[in-house]
């Protein structure tokens, strides 16, 4: 496995350098590649596409918009056997289930080749971000430990893993993660952003907060005040990932902090608006192909995030195409009475700005009413707060009614991801 690693992440760092057009040109060959394997092997895709255009559709990146594309609701109603590839090796591949914070959660198959690529994006990472061979890194997993690439894998590159890589599982009390982080001193952390606060919280209650070169968030969306708290209180650089359990990493943050560059050499990444590809600068819907996915593979994954893409050179001098603005899931984003849909990241843009907030969250009822959970801190005035909260709601939500109540304590729900900004409103945003 650590030959099959080594030359996945060499192959990384050299293409990372490559021209657009030349990654382009790649993408191009490897969508040929898989759309033909789908078609060919997978009983889903089969149909999917007789009942279409056809593959003709998958000449280039460009002209990928003629394939149709997929729901979770499609995975999640399709069974597993369906959407596996006849040729699939079963025996060595890893079943991968998504979390379910959306309610459906998708199980997946990955194959050798996908793991050994996932390895060297980690790798990757841990490079871009300063880890050097004598450094250490902690990355949180949502089941408990022993069941990430950090401990599965085998021979010398997993032993090497295990020597410079803890898991930090988030079934585990958090005081047996605080001791193993105090101890073991990690340069590198990466986890969800919620995680992070709850981490500083109960760091502080014990008097005694490590200091962390390197943060990485990933899982949930980073809001600007969680990356501050992050940056203050740990010292902490504070880097943004995002990815899919379905599919792995997608992007990582530039270390110029410019964007994010989308790891294009595996993956195509749209981003649409209804079924059109939008502009440089306008957010769209997050639409993502995995170029190596052979077990099961996601074309035209309609993730539900939102994003925006940008066109500009990045000033590090690599060619990935970079995103930006990642604002949570079309579902979460909250319906006004006059028909406005505002998105989370427009929302925590505004309330980030409310001084005395120490924690929130905003979620919007079945009946459309909003409710606004707060924790104040210690010298903050209420009343104060209050003003700003009605003033910065009326700003985003018009006439629809809110309700802002402040707590000592926002709990977080067990077995999903914490969203700052939820909806339980149930329809689709176009």
């Amino acid at each position: 496995m650590l030959l099959e690693v080594t030359r996945n992440w060499l192959w990384l760092q050299r293409s990372q350098w490559l021209r657009k057009e030349r990654l382009a040109e790649i993408q191009a060959r490897k969508l040929r590649e898989i759309v033909n394997h789908a078609f060919d092997k997978v009983p889903f895709y089969q149909r999917l596409y007789k009942a279409t255009a056809g593959i003709d559709g998958a000449k280039d990146t460009r002209s990928i918009t003629k394939l149709p594309t997929i729901t979770r609701q499609d995975l999640v109603q399709t069974s597993l056997e369906e959407r596996t590839a006849s040729d699939a090796a079963l025996s060595s591949c890893i079943y991968k289930t998504s979390s379910g914070s959306s309610g459906m959660p998708v199980t997946v198959l990955k194959d050798p080749s996908t793991r050994y690529y996932a390895a060297a994006h980690w790798l990757r990472k841990f490079l871009v971000y300063g880890l050097g061979p004598g450094d250490r890194a902690c990355v949180s997993i949502p089941g408990q430990a022993g069941s990430s690439l950090f401990s599965n894998s085998k021979g010398l590159w997993g032993w090497v893993l295990k020597r410079k890589v803890r898991e930090l599982s988030l079934a585990t009390d958090l005081e047996n993660n605080f001791k193993l982080i105090s101890t073991w001193e990690p340069h590198l952390l990466a986890a969800p952003p919620s995680y992070f606060r709850t981490f500083i919280e109960f760091a502080e209650e014990q008097g005694q907060i490590p200091t962390i070169k390197t943060a990485l968030t990933m899982g949930e969306m980073l809001d600007s005040s969680t990356r501050k708290l992050i940056h203050d209180k740990l010292q902490a650089e504070v880097f943004e990932t995002y990815g899919l359990a379905e599919t792995g990493g997608v992007a990582w943050e530039c270390p110029t902090h410019s964007g994010l560059h989308i790891n294009a050499e595996s993956m195509v990444v749209e981003f649409l608006k209804g079924e059109e590809p939008v502009a440089s600068g306008e957010p769209g819907e997050i639409c993502v192909t995995h170029l190596s996915m052979r077990a099961t593979p996601i074309i035209r994954y309609r993730v539900g995030d939102l994003a925006t893409p940008l066109d500009d050179d990045c000033p590090c001098g690599r060619g990935l195409p970079l995103m930006k603005d990642i604002q949570g899931r079309l579902s979460d984003c909250i319906l006004t009475e006059d028909g406005r849909h505002v998105s989370p990241y427009t929302v925590t843009l505004a309330l980030d700005e409310v001084s005395g907030a120490s924690r929130y969250k905003l979620t919007q009822r079945k009946d459309h009413s909003i409710e606004l959970l707060l924790e104040p801190t210690k010298q903050s005035k209420t009343d104060s707060i209050l003003q700003q909260l009605q003033l910065r709601c009326k700003q985003l939500f018009g006439d629809t009614p809110v309700t802002i109540a402040f707590v000592e304590r926002i709990e977080r729900s067990t077995g999903r991801k914490f969203k700052v900004v939820e909806s339980e409103l149930e329809r689709q945003v176009s």
